[in-house]
């Protein structure tokens, strides 16, 4: 398994969440697997993650999905960005 970590500021914490909780199963299924959140402790809609995947190019492709970004905008995702591991 490998990580990625991802940091994504969002409109609405709270908004963000429950959208993102109702993804829970597609992220499974893409292969993600416990993911850490973190949150600013100033600011809760500065969010960074840390997530491991089972595939790198796997977890790429769903981050770039059209799923994905349907559910970003849902969520009131402001901005995001993926860090993958160097190889």
């Amino acid at each position: 398994m490998a990580a990625i970590v991802r940091r994504s500021r969002v409109e609405d914490y709270a908004r963000w969440k429950s959208v993102y909780q109702a993804g829970e199963a597609a992220r499974q299924a893409a292969g993600w697997r416990d993911q850490q959140v973190f949150l600013q402790p100033d600011d809760p809609n500065d969010i960074v993650f840390l997530t491991e995947v089972d595939d790198i190019e796997r977890a790429r492709a769903y981050a770039e999905s059209e799923e994905v970004r349907r559910r970003q905008r849902a969520s009131g995702l402001l901005e995001t960005t993926y860090y993958y591991p160097e190889t």
